[in-house]
Order: C-alpha cells, then structure tokens, then sequence
C-alpha cells in the first residue's frame, strides 16, 4: 500500500494545534450564544438577545404563516429564538376572512399575538322584514322589536317581537296612542319597556322578550312624558319620574325610591340617586355633593364611577369630576357601554370621525380615526372588536392589533347595527335588492 510522503514537521504540527485551539475558542461561544438565544445584528452592529412570538387564533385548525413560510405546527404556537426585528404574521383558514399583522420582536421580549378570531368569508343573509315599520334591536342582538302604524287615518300601533333563535314573531302590544310609542331596551337584560302616551296620563308596560308572558303595566299620573331608566344590573326593574318622585316599577307594584327637582337623575346599581339640578347642583341621595357644577349643556346622567358622572347632551359626552365639579366634555354622536364578561366595563363614545374609549378611571383613550363618516358603531365581547357601519358598508376593526376586516358592501344605506352577545353573527338594517328589512352576517 503506498502512502503520501508528508512530513509532519513540528512547525506544521504546531500550526496545527494553534489552528484548532483557536477554532474551539472562536466557535465554541458562537455556539453557545446561539443556543442561548443570541443573534448578531447587523444593523447596529451588535449581538442581541432574541425575543419570542406567541401565536393563539381561533379556529385552531388555521394555517400560520411567518414571513410568508408556512408553519409545520399547530396553534397555539411559541416561537423561540427569534431576532429582534419586524415578522410578518400571517393566519388563514378555507372559509375565513385572512388576518395579517406586522409584529415587531425586541430583545428579551415576548410578542403576542392572541385573542385572534377569524371571521367568517360569508354573505350576509335576509333575517327580517321591515314592511314599512320602524324597528329597535335589543342590545345582545338576540330581538327586533318592529313598531307598525295600521293606518295614516287611525292611531292604532302594533308591536312585534322577533326572536332571532327561534325565528318567531309574537304580537306583544296594540293599542291607541297620541304618537308612536317609545321603545326602550334595558343594556343589560333581553327586555324592554313600551311607554306610550294617550288621552291624559302615559302607561308603561315592561316585556321580559326571553318570555313575553311576563309583562307588568303601569299607569302614571302625570301627563308629562317620562324620563325612564332600567336597573343597572339588568335586575326586572323601571325607574321612572312622577313629577318630583323617582319611582321603582316592578314585578307590577310601584315604589317611591327618592325625591328629585329636575329630570337631570340617574339611579346606580346600589340604589343611590343622583340628581343634578337646574342651577347645577349635584346631590346624591339627598346629601349635597357639589355646589357648582361647571356649566355644560347636560340633558342625561349616563353612569356613575369613584371619581365621575358620565352624561350627556346634544352632540356631547361630559365628563364630570367628583371632587372639582370641573367637566370635559368630547364630541359624540352616541356613546354605549362595552362589557367586558361580567365584572367590568368601558364606555365607548363615537362622532363622525373618531371612537374613543372611556376607562373606569375618566381617562379617554383615541382608539381610531376615520376618513370617511361613521354611521353606527357596536362591540363584541367575543372577538374584542369594534364594528364600523358607514354609509353603504361595515367593517370589523380590532383597537389592540388597528386590524380591519371588510364584512358588508351593499348600494343601500345601513340605518342601524348590533352585535350578537355570543360573537355569532352582527344584525343590521338596510336594503338588498329592493327588500328592505334586518339581515344577519355571521362572524
């Protein structure tokens, strides 16, 4: 057998080992960094420890993509070891609208990117109709309570209650009035009180829509119409003003909870009345909070927090503070609560241009703009969203990741909207093909 003749002289070995030696010293801690979760950037020339994305989207079957490369694994994913940098993450499943985000990774940090809902890629579909009615969705989107004149001559009014689950229509009231009866939904219970004024004093029947059997009517004395306002737990309660009492109506009987001097009140979840006066006193179950409150056009007092009256008047919200008697006040075409399970809750206020978010503190957080006028705007506890209507369209906008989904193109205006409590579907108004009515797009 022949062999090369090399001789391996003490400089070449030497070499060598110095040439190894070197090697472990250089790549060994390269290694060890590596695997310790270190990365060089080049864009500041610096080693940098790695950061993590946390993915969670449901349905859980979806396909992820990170950087346009697909994912072998299933959510909920961790990925590790990423370097510090923008990804771009992207969700998608047959039958669902696509989510897509540009996350930002930084160092020693965990970028998360929960509370994903797909939606469903659907067309919306024909739920109710309207037939020349005026109609009123219960706040959990589960009732249309439609309100039909017989006649232009005779003022005779029906009214309806659709219920969505079942698809049944029950006749709930009819009778005479001098105008079209008010329909008020309570927030945070499936019922509603009709008030309706006749010849003389107003009545009022409250309907309980998950079992319109139970119903109570009351006849008031005075012939004024009623400022009125549901129990704030949802609790089978109407408070209503009789003149210069608040009165608590339910299960058919009346009680005189407190005295008041103008229409400026609003009953708490403990019972407690507040009462802002017409020279801008503000009491409190008959205690004199503040002397003054600061002039501001309030027509409602919407709720009560530690530090401040949430209330209302023309194209306003105000904000007043407990211990000044100061107000702020922000532009608003309409404002509702956001809940949030069944602990707490934030106020969304909205005009035309802007959504806002109220916090249990008085502090208001911009959650977007718009570039076109906004008609109505709901919440879902189930996706975390907010649902836009504009003139002829509606679009889901999530304020964490400022996502936008289209869900509705149409060449008919959207009169109105609501949310499905559960997340299951959005209900809106408008006209399809010359069919006015409800129609039902599932999430």
């Amino acid at each position: 057998m022949w062999y090369p003749d090399i001789r391996l002289t003490r400089t070449f070995r030497l070499a060598f080992m110095i040439t190894l030696i070197a090697t472990f010293f250089i790549v060994s801690p390269i290694i060890i960094l590596y695997t310790a979760g270190y990365r060089y950037d080049f864009n500041i020339f610096q080693v940098r420890k790695t950061g993590v994305i946390t993915i969670d989207a449901e349905p859980t079957d979806a396909q992820v993509f990170l950087n346009d490369v697909a994912l072998d694994t299933s959510i909920p994913i961790r990925l590790t070891n990423r370097a510090p940098g923008s990804y771009d993450v992207r969700i998608e499943r047959d039958g669902f609208l696509p989510w897509q985000k540009n996350v930002h990774v930084e160092s020693t940090q965990t970028s998360y990117v929960t509370d994903i809902y797909l939606f469903l890629d659907v067309l919306a579909t024909f739920e109710h109709a309207l037939e020349g009615g005026a109609s009123s969705y219960s706040p959990d989107g589960s009732y249309i309570v439609t309100m039909r004149q017989q006649d232009e001559e005779t003022p005779v009014y029906e009214i309806s209650l659709y219920d969505l689950a079942s698809e049944i229509e029950t006749l709930v009231w009819r009778g005479g009035a001098d105008a079209a009866p008010d329909i008020i939904w309570s927030r945070h219970a499936p019922r509603f009180a009709i008030v309706s004024l006749q010849e003389g004093p107003p009545s009022i029947e409250t309907i309980d829509a998950q079992n319109t059997e139970t119903t109570h009517t009351y006849e008031l004395q005075s012939t004024a119409r009623p400022t009125v306002q549901w129990h704030e737990d949802g609790d089978d309660v109407l408070y209503v003003q009789e003149q210069e009492d608040i009165l608590a109506l339910s299960d058919g009987e009346t009680e005189v909870l407190s005295s008041v001097s103008s229409s400026r009140w609003f009953v708490d979840s403990n019972a407690d009345v507040w009462n802002l006066t017409d020279t801008n006193e503000l009491w409190k179950d008959g205690s004199l909070l503040l002397p003054n409150v600061a002039n501001a056009q309030i027509d409602t007092i919407l709720d009560s927090r530690a530090t401040h009256l949430l209330a209302r008047g023309e194209n306003e919200a105000h904000i007043v503070w407990l211990d000044s008697g100061e107000v702020t006040s922000i532009s608003s075409t309409d404002l509702f609560p956001r809940t949030y399970g069944k602990n707490w809750s934030t106020w969304i206020i909205w005009s035309e241009w802007e959504v806002l978010e109220l916090i249990e503190s008085g502090d208001v957080t911009l959650l977007t703009r718009t570039n076109e006028p906004l008609r109505d705007v709901e919440a879902s506890t189930k996706h975390e969203t907010l649902f836009f209507a504009f003139d002829k369209r509606i679009t889901a906008y999530h304020p964490h990741y400022r996502t936008t989904h289209p869900l509705f193109n149409g060449d008919a205006p959207i009169t109105k909207i609501a949310a499905h409590e559960d997340g299951d579907y959005l209900l809106f108004e408008t006209s399809i093909n010359d069919n006015e009515g409800s129609y039902k797009r599932a999430l």
